[in-house]
């Protein structure tokens, strides 16, 4: 998921019983930046794309932001090393989108955020009957010791649960992946937009270098519909 790549690239096949899933905090970042720089953001489309570096410090607020929300998630080995995560916030009709309030240093981070800023602006989530509060997931990440075992579901689903207790009325996500396009179709999330890349200005990104042709916004609800009372 860059937003539900912002979900990374990973498969399940089976879960793992040793992993302990966490709410992540502002003192996790260390280790929460550490496992993005080494296996997310080198993997991840819009950054692949435009060559951004992995050490880019862009995403050092958004990423706080995220922590301060209690609805990111991690996974912990018996160690305590940090070997899954995703990040999540929440936006609403009174509160701002995160991705408005990306700072850019230079042209090849602008070029980033405005790919997310397009994927933002594709769907208003708030168009929706009942919805006034959304929470978006981010940043999927799984060490890939434990790819294929169930953890980025995990992670996802636990997330999602945090929200819907919060109130949130749907979730959503940008995916950059196949990967992350496969596991939210197979978790119930629906399509709700899709960005062919041929369609973007020809600098904006280098798709010669990744595989992944379309992006996706996807959602899924996390309350029921609300409907209208009949009368009889």
């Amino acid at each position: 998921m860059s937003e539900v790549s912002e979900l990374s690239e990973v498969s399940e096949l089976s879960e793992v019983s040793e992993l302990e899933y966490v709410v992540l905090t502002p003192g996790d970042v260390d280790d929460v930046t550490s496992l993005l720089v080494d296996h997310f953001y080198p993997r991840e489309s819009i950054r692949m794309s435009v060559g951004l570096s992995p050490t880019t410090k862009m995403d050092e607020e958004y990423i706080h932001n995220c922590l301060t929300s209690a609805l990111s998630m991690g996974a912990r080995d018996t160690t305590g090393r940090l070997v899954g995560l995703v990040l999540s916030y929440i936006y609403s009709t009174e509160t701002p989108n995160l991705i408005n309030m990306v700072k850019c240093s230079n042209d090849i981070e602008l070029k980033v955020w405005q790919v997310d800023k397009i994927m933002a602006d594709l769907v208003d989530d708030f168009l929706e009957p009942g919805v006034d509060s959304v929470q978006q997931m981010t940043r999927l990440c799984v060490h890939p010791d434990y790819c294929r075992r169930g953890v980025a579901a995990t992670l996802v689903q636990k997330s999602m649960e945090l929200g819907a207790k919060r109130g949130c009325q749907i979730a959503r996500a940008s995916a950059t992946s196949l990967c992350t396009q496969k596991l939210c179709t197979r978790l119930g999330w629906e399509t709700r937009a899709t960005l062919h890349l041929n369609t973007l200005e020809r600098d904006l990104l280098n798709v010669s270098r990744i595989s992944c042709n379309k992006f996706k916004i996807m959602t899924k609800r996390l309350v029921p519909k609300t409907t209208k009372n009949s009368w009889l």
